[in-house]
Order: structure tokens, then sequence, then C-alpha cells
């Protein structure tokens, strides 16, 4: 504005280059000296501050605790195959969280894996129970975990589904999230 206005009022053009150094010269100086301009000082004053660094991950502000499901499919450790399967066509879950008597963790039973033991189930049927059929040592969070964590586990696994433990004792089943709930949020 300043060099506009210069140009206007004197209407030389050799005036132009050294007052463009001197425009130069002065921002980077009142810069220096003050990060505000006048146009953002009244911002600050009011707590905006618009050169902080935000975390663009929504997902780590956001934490299990906020969507868990506390009622998780679970099955006995103990079931055989009939009560497995009964319990799999009765479900919309894909995910069978086995757990013992004291609900801990000892393993998960996918759909799709089932779906493959259902061939040979004339022959499974007298042998196996539901911790035979379970994957052991399945991902697990904990309710203080933030769902960044979560996607990282969805994006890397196999299921719909992770299991939420007690953060003191991490075979305690507390519940699950389900990937849907963390895509919602």
């Amino acid at each position: 504005t300043a060099i506009i206005m210069m140009f206007e009022l004197t209407q030389t053009i050799n005036i132009i280059p050294p007052l463009m150094a001197a425009c130069v010269v002065s921002t980077l100086v009142t810069t220096y000296l003050e990060r505000d301009s006048i146009y953002t000082m009244k911002l600050t004053r009011r707590g905006i501050n618009l050169f902080e660094e935000e975390e663009h991950n929504v997902l780590k502000n956001l934490y299990v605790h906020d969507i868990i499901d506390r009622e998780p499919e679970t099955l006995p450790a103990s079931a055989n195959f009939e009560t497995v399967v009964e319990r799999v066509l009765n479900s919309d879950s894909q995910e069978f969280f086995i757990v013992n008597d004291q609900r801990e963790l000892l393993g998960v039973i996918y759909l799709r894996e089932l779906t493959r033991m259902l061939v040979e189930q004339e022959v499974l049927r007298p042998l196996v129970i539901a911790e035979d059929m379970s994957e052991s040592g399945p991902p697990t969070l904990t309710e203080d975990d933030d769902l960044d964590i979560a996607m990282q586990m969805f994006s890397a696994g196999r299921g719909e589904q992770v299991a939420v433990v007690d953060a003191e004792n991490s075979l305690k089943l507390v519940g699950s999230i389900h990937k849907k709930d963390v895509l919602q949020t």
C-alpha cells in the first residue's frame, strides 16, 4: 500500500525500487520483533494462537473407553463344537472371544476360520472344544488406549473387533471395540 501511495503522490518511477527495499526491510524487522501483526494481535488477545501446531490425527484425542462394547460375544473355553456352531448361527458377530470361568481371555474364534472347520465337522464334533478352535494371543487394547492405536490394529489385523482388557490384569476381558464404531467417531 505504501509503495502505491508514494508512486501516486510523486508520479516518479525512480522512487519504487528504494521504496520496495525499505518496505521489505521494515516488514522483516517488525516480524522479527513482534510475531503478531495488527490483524492477528486481536485474535491472540482472545486466546487464539494461529502459529500453534495442532494434532491433525483426531483419533489420538479419542479413547477406547468412549466406544467400548461391554457385552462382547463370548464363549466358554469348554463349549463343544455343536454349541459353538449354534452360537455362531444365532449371532451377527464375526468374532467370538473365548474366556474361562474367571472371564480371562484365552483366544478368539474368527467366523471365516470356523467355516473352514465346518467341512470336517463330522470328524471334529466329538474331538474339539471352543478353546481348541480358537486362535490364542489375540491383539488387545486397554480402555485408556487412543483410537489411533485401535485403528492401526484393525488395519494390521484380520478381524472387525478387538478385545479390550483390564489395564491391571491383561487377561481379564472387559469388552471389545468394533471397527465400524471407530470409523463412525
